[in-house]
């Protein structure tokens, strides 16, 4: 197994293998499509409720009362409040001479926070697409096959799957370390970006542009209707939303390759290891050692890799 996260090491790291056309599509579905696209709608709607929506319970019983008005703009007051005194806000004069409030100054870092409230639930399918990435990547490469016509032979497309297969399961495995340190950066990131880089004041004149931009007018604060709202909001959250699925895929797959354990071992091991290759026990009787429990024990071993691995090829290509 040592010899299997070695050679996958040494191949990750001397040269940057040719991904398939699959494997390049599933990297877009999973950290553009989902960690982008799916990102950016839910955490719209997270963020407007928590800033301008109304308590969702407000018509239950007191107990569930008190949880909802956490989650609507009430809630966000309290917070933004909370934040200004924690970290020792004061209010600032902006460029156009308006004053800004060390509490909306905390509003606005809490902002940045809750746009990615969506992308941070999103690591639990993420997480499950790549454990089941070789299956979805041949799906993907079988996909491309026939919307562009290529027509291959049995032999050439199981050899085209196959060397796929070896090259997923031999590269860096992506497990739950890695992809919460990729996201625990790219939080920082775009955290940083709307609070110290572009900050309270650049957060407004984007929104304001977007406001004017989409809708052809800006209504007065506090009386923005829903496309306003969200035309307002969804600027601020495309480049938040940019930044921090960038940094996700960039840090989660360098930790993951630090780590140097394949994706999957076991198949890895088996389409890596030729036949030849492998030990017979003529040879150890030939030379006049006398290790045939050691013999029995290594192809004991290779033989439950290799049926472990044809397993796993026959699920794949049922």
């Amino acid at each position: 197994m040592a010899d299997t996260e070695k050679s996958s090491s040494e191949t990750s790291t001397s040269h940057k293998r040719k991904m398939s056309a699959g494997e390049l599509l599933f990297d877009r579905v999973v950290y553009t499509g989902i960690g982008l696209g799916v990102n950016e709608v839910s955490s719209l709607w997270i963020t407007d409720q928590f800033m301008n929506g109304k308590n969702l319970f407000g018509s239950l019983p007191s107990f569930f009362k008190t949880i909802g008005a956490w989650f609507s703009k009430e809630g966000f007051d309290r917070a933004s409040e909370f934040i200004a005194r924690t970290f020792k806000m004061t209010s600032k004069v902006a460029k156009d001479g308006k004053e800004i409030s060390a509490a909306a100054r905390g509003g606005n870092t809490l902002l940045m926070v809750t746009l990615l409230s969506g992308g941070t639930l999103l690591i639990l399918p993420m997480k499950w697409l790549e454990d089941h990435k070789i299956q979805m990547v041949e799906k993907f490469n079988h996909l491309i096959d026939r919307i562009r016509g290529r027509h291959m032979t049995a032999e050439q497309l199981a050899a085209r799957d196959d060397q796929v297969k070896k090259d997923i399961a031999c590269s860096p495995r992506q497990s739950w370390g890695s992809m919460l340190v990729g996201r625990v950066i790219a939080m920082c990131s775009s955290v940083g970006t709307g609070t110290l880089i572009v900050g309270k004041e650049g957060n407004d004149k984007l929104m304001n542009w977007a406001e004017k931009k989409f809708t052809s007018s800006n209504q007065p604060e506090g009386q923005w209707n829903t496309l306003h709202r969200y035309v307002r909001l969804g600027v601020i959250e495309t480049y938040s939303c940019t930044i921090a699925s960038i940094v996700l895929e960039v840090f989660s797959k360098l930790t993951a390759k630090r780590s140097s354990k394949p994706h999957d071992p076991v198949l890895c091991e088996a389409l890596s290891t030729p036949p030849q290759s492998q030990p017979k026990a003529e040879d150890n009787k030939d030379c006049g050692c006398n290790s045939s429990k050691n013999d029995g024990f290594h192809a004991a071993k290779v033989q439950m890799q290799k049926t472990q691995a044809a397993s796993s090829l026959q699920e794949m290509r049922a």
